[in-house]
């Protein structure tokens, strides 16, 4: 490429500013990362809960695993304790 030559950028917005712009705003389903950051514990916290069958309901798509958010917050209100 010739030096000095502009190369486009493309850029993506979100239509409306005030929505973050990830996969977890947008979808109903949750990488075993971003449903980790979810319930805000580590990834080997999540991983041992799975190994244990102690942690949210998962499946795989296409190989990858996924977490529904609907499973997620049935999670979480299971495990909720009302503060004393």
């Amino acid at each position: 490429m010739p030096r000095g030559t502009r190369i486009p950028v493309l850029a993506v917005v979100p239509a409306r500013p005030d929505l973050e712009f990830h996969m977890g705003s947008f979808s109903s389903f949750f990488s075993e990362k971003e449903a980790a950051a979810y319930l805000s514990v580590s990834l080997s916290t999540i991983r041992r809960w799975r190994r244990t069958n102690a942690g949210p309901v998962c499946f795989r798509f296409g190989g990858v695993l996924r977490y529904g958010r609907e499973a997620l917050e049935a999670f979480i209100a299971k495990n909720t304790k009302a503060a004393a």
